[in-house]
């Protein structure tokens, strides 16, 4: 026999009390506790007990109630609070004291009171201390239609099904169930939660779905992500035996709210959105943009639909439908399939009038059985992976539009690929689209809808593969000198330095074999002469205070200082002009380091940030000029070879680092080292909050040239 999950009380509870439960009509109390008795007589679970608890009421619903919970003849597997927020606490200490262990809390409004907020809070850390789980405070509640749970303010109808849907948005899940009865699709659960109200993780949650064998797929609506690495964890277990679906929101709040404390160049700023997207891509799961797209994605994972690559093959009844899918499909990097000689030959036998190509055109004309030929033989193709149909009506004969929506339902009943139908108009063609719906088939309006759908899916399918890769890496990859960083850090601290000037910075970089130009600081013009003639000319002379973040805004940055001469004019220009635009910052001195050669380079910049939620993130993309086109790709660490051969493909400029007009490829290999360098630094120096490099890459030779 499996045993239950430690979850179950909440989630399958053979007995609920709710403190709260109301007969008066326009209470939550009388909402929640008439779902769950509806609930319970529809789907026949008279095994369910539900009793209500209410100080003021006798009976509710024709049930004896009881003033408190000690009074209840059996106790409960879960006590669901609708009460005001300030009697969660005594509730929860007579839970405690009877052993009740499981609660989910209801608001009673959506009022977003303060003193409410406080209490609520103070709940949560009387919980914590006692040992009560947590499931709240939320105002949707819970919905599980397997098992006749509907603790739910939701009032309409919700279909049994495979697809939990788990969010942080009482309004969107209400939104999914409600557009989810138009379209015949059921759930396996969906409930709502605050999670900064609750000591149930997401994680966990996800763990029991895992092991519900009646979740097939689960849909999940995020917006607090407070612990990014445990959340990640639990998807990338998650992902491994379900489908795993993510709708991250609030990203324009994001934008908003960015990190204007941040040291970086706007340019250089990462969103938390950015961040959480490439971990969902670590993990398996895919990542959704916009509600539209969860609602193709619960279709999806109703009908149970996968693909295993990214060809795609387009069937149409019009050339016109054909040609603007296809320019849709080009800038969305779907590659239209090739048809196989054995499929072009099968055309060209079954379907002489039509030209075997891909769009494929069966001509406006085409009639039911000629849908189903065609389409039936893109499907047979190896090559194929999915079938987009496109379907306008063209004369009066409605049965025959129908027939041909038939044929492609008992098409897709036959086969395990994907058929997309993008059935074109509005009027005409509802009784097709209403036959899909009925038949769990994926169906839409137009086509860019169909082919986001394919994208994702497609990507889907490289996210569980990129999930099941075994990695080759090793743990250490340089040997780093972890106590001469440490100590560096460590007395930046003591002298109240917080942004490390560039020559500790490189110093820092050395200890994990980040190879850096020679820099030096000068603390007058004389020692800048010194050093400059030991080194060599041509060197550059850069202002050195931490204040001055960004040098080259203000004119304190010199190259290709040549002779003695030079350098002593660069030095006061550089001093005066500071003194006017900075004056009250405090200069160290001039940092000086030699200028290397920069012919057949190109320039990158690494750069690691601490994000909030998950830690340090890196970034590789475009140096210099080009860096404010954004031409860039983020990684968590620790990085291995075929994160970083990802994460250079991303971007534009990695296609100049191979043989580019007259220039030779780049040194691939210092470019490695230098990335796993930043990679072991963010994971043994927590201290560092943000870094930033450029570097010049040409044959065999990396070049550093500015980090701050």
């Amino acid at each position: 026999m499996q045993k239950k999950h430690y979850l179950s009380p909440i989630f399958a509870p053979r007995h609920i009390a709710v403190v709260g439960a109301s007969d008066s009509p326009d209470s939550v109390g009388h909402l929640i506790f008439s779902n769950l008795l509806t609930s319970k007589l529809q789907i026949g679970r008279g095994d369910i007990k539900l009793s209500p608890v209410n100080l003021k009421h006798k009976i509710v619903a024709g049930i004896n109630t009881v003033a408190h919970l000690r009074e209840l003849e059996e106790m409960p597997d879960m006590v669901i609070i609708v009460t005001p927020a300030e009697s969660y606490q005594v509730i929860l200490k007579e839970c405690h004291e009877l052993g009740i262990n499981h609660v989910m809390m209801i608001k009673i409004n959506s009022d977003d009171d303060g003193e409410e907020r406080q209490l609520t809070k103070a709940a949560i850390r009387q919980a914590n201390q006692l040992g009560i789980r947590i499931l709240g405070t939320t105002l949707f509640g819970l919905i599980c239609p397997h098992t006749g749970i509907n603790a739910c303010t939701y009032t309409g109808h919700v279909k049994a099904g495979n697809v939990a849907v788990v969010g942080h948005s009482s309004s969107l899940c209400s939104a999914i169930l409600d557009w989810s009865h138009e379209h015949y699709v059921g759930f396996s659960m969906a409930v709502s939660f605050n999670s900064h109200n609750s000591n149930i993780a997401l994680g966990e949650i996800l763990d029991y779905l895992v092991h519900d064998s009646r979740t097939d797929a689960i849909i999940l609506l995020i917006h607090q992500t407070d612990n990014g690495r445990r959340l990640m964890s639990a998807l990338k277990e998650a992902a491994r035996s379900k489908p795993v679906l993510v709708l991250k929101i609030g990203r324009a709040e994001e934008l908003r709210n960015n990190n204007q404390q941040s040291t970086m160049h706007v340019a250089d700023l990462i969103l938390p959105s950015e961040v959480f997207n490439h971990a969902l891509n670590r993990t398996g799961a895919l990542s959704m943009s916009c509600l539209n797209q969860v609602f193709d994605a619960v279709q999806i994972l109703a009908a149970k639909y996968r693909v295993q690559g990214n060809r795609l093959a387009i069937v149409s009844n019009g050339v016109g439908l054909g040609m603007v899918s296809a320019d849709v499909a080009s800038d969305k990097n779907i590659v239209l399939a090739e048809f196989s000689g054995k499929t072009v030959q099968a055309l060209s036998q079954a379907l002489p009038e039509v030209e075997a190509g891909n769009p494929l055109d069966l001509l406006g004309n085409a009639g039911s059985l000629r849908f189903r030929t065609a389409v039936k033989i893109c499907i047979d193709d190896h090559n194929i992976d999915a079938v987009m149909v496109l379907f306008a009506p063209q004369g009066d004969d409605r049965s025959e539009h129908l027939k041909i929506a038939e044929m492609m339902v008992q098409l897709q009943k036959e086969s395990s690929k994907p058929i997309l139908l993008v059935w074109v108009g509005e009027e005409k063609v509802s009784s097709g689209r209403r036959l899909f719906s009925q038949n769990n088939c994926i169906q839409f309006h137009q086509p860019r809808s169909a082919l986001e759908v394919f994208a994702n899916m497609a990507q889907f399918n490289q996210n569980q593969k990129r999930l099941m890769t075994i990695p080759s890496y090793k743990t250490r990859q340089l040997n780093p000198n972890i106590a001469l960083a440490k100590q560096i850090i460590e007395e930046a601290r003591e002298t109240m330095q917080y942004v490390l000037p560039e020559y500790l910075s490189k110093k820092l970089l050395a200890c994990f074999n980040v190879e850096c130009n020679y820099t030096a600081l000068a603390h007058d013009k004389e020692e800048a002469v010194e050093i400059a003639n030991s080194i060599g000319y041509p060197i550059a002379l850069k202002v050195d205070s931490p204040h001055i973040l960004h040098k080259s805004n203000i004119g304190g940055v010199r190259l290709n200082i040549s002779n003695e001469e030079e350098l002593r004019d660069a030095y006061d220009q550089i001093s005066e002009r500071t003194m006017v635009i900075a004056p009250h910052a405090m200069i160290n001195g001039m940092s000086v380091q030699n200028m290397l050669p920069t012919y057949h380079i190109r320039e990158v910049k690494i750069s690691m940030v601490q994000d909030d939620t998950f830690g340090p993130v890196i970034t590789f993309a475009a140096g210099g000029d080009a860096a404010i086109q954004k031409d860039r790709s983020i990684a968590l660490p620790p990085l291995r070879k075929e994160i970083i051969d990802t994460m250079i493909a991303q971007t534009k400029i990695s296609q100049t680092f191979d043989y580019y007009k007259n220039m030779q490829p780049i040194n691939r290999d210092a470019l490695y080292k230098v990335m796993f360098g930043v990679s072991e630094l963010a994971a043994e120096l927590p201290e560092v909050s943000e870094l930033k490099i450029d570097y010049y890459y040409r044959h065999k030779v990396q070049l550093h040239q500015m980090c701050e």
